[in-house]
């Protein structure tokens, strides 16, 4: 059974669906998917890409504490993952983030989709929105014209979205809680208190899980030639001068590599701003952000 927000979110109800009867979204919907689709994006560390990722072209389901089973996480056109340092002190060249970006027409099967970073919910950063217990009325399910709509309801096009300029003054049917309190979210917005929350930009970068360990590498139908799944690779520059790294990247991806240029003092925020701009001149130059 679709959620509410789901409801809200259709570019078009199919007509032998029965609506709610404060669900007549359609008109208001209609014409706001953002095109083109996104690239799903993986934020890793440099030492889990090098020794785990690179050896196997793959990435493998991990543990997930809030649900409980094996899960590879994605967002949609956003570099959003953080990693968890001390923000105050230079980045170990360990710890420096690595996005792998999956060309977009390539289908993964989706577990579960959030518009926001569902860690943080069952963190409480989003307690002062609504309760953990009722994160399933979020859940966008597997249609990736959901992410889409969501981008265009809440912030017009792919550029305000990855930029994280969201839309002013969106009229909401009143009696549409969901939607609401999600609109109040993602502006970081608490109208009982006028006080913001200690969420970052997750909070507005939709999630995407799979339970299926993904292959960064498929088999072209000419025998012997191999063509990636990876759009690109953005990194540290210390990642294309190693000849092996170069060779999977480039050669058994077939991707292309964004480098950006961490000095030996730059804190995580700085290295992480690094990276962002890298990937958003990609995406432009790539169309993504029309």
């Amino acid at each position: 059974m679709l959620s509410k927000l789901q409801y809200y979110l259709l570019p078009k109800f199919p007509q032998n669906l029965t609506l709610y009867s404060n669900m007549s979204f359609q008109s208001f919907l209609n014409g706001h998917i953002a095109e083109p689709v996104l690239p799903l994006v993986h934020t890793t560390k440099c030492k889990v890409f090098e020794d785990y990722i690179i050896p196997s072209s793959s990435l493998v389901p991990r543990h997930c504490d809030c649900f409980k089973e094996n899960l590879v996480y994605f967002f949609y056109g956003r570099p959003a993952y953080r990693v968890s340092c001390d923000k105050t002190v230079p980045l170990h060249p360990e710890f420096r983030p690595v996005c792998i970006l999956m060309k977009p027409d390539l289908p993964i099967p989706v577990q579960r989709m959030f518009p926001f970073d569902s860690g943080a919910c069952y963190a409480g950063l989003y307690d002062s929105y609504f309760s953990q217990a009722t994160i399933d009325n979020y859940d966008l399910g597997s249609d990736f014209v959901l992410a889409q709509a969501v981008v265009g309801a809440f912030f017009e096009n792919n550029l305000n979205y990855v930029l994280g300029s969201i839309r002013n003054g969106l009229a909401i049917p009143s009696g549409e809680n969901e939607v609401t309190t999600y609109y109040d979210l993602i502006r970081n917005y608490i109208s009982s208190k006028k006080v913001v929350s200690i969420s970052d930009d997750r909070r507005y970068s939709i999630e995407v899980q799979t339970t299926e360990e993904v292959g960064l590498v498929k088999k072209k139908a000419t025998k012997g030639s191999l063509t990636g799944k990876v759009l690109a690779v953005a990194g540290p520059v210390s990642l294309i001068q190693d000849r092996k790294l170069r060779r999977i990247i480039t050669k058994v991806w077939d991707a292309d590599f964004i480098p950006y240029y961490p000095a030996s003092l730059h804190t995580e925020e700085v290295v992480h701003g690094s990276l962002w701009q890298g990937v958003i001149e990609f995406f432009s130059q790539q169309g993504y952000l029309n």
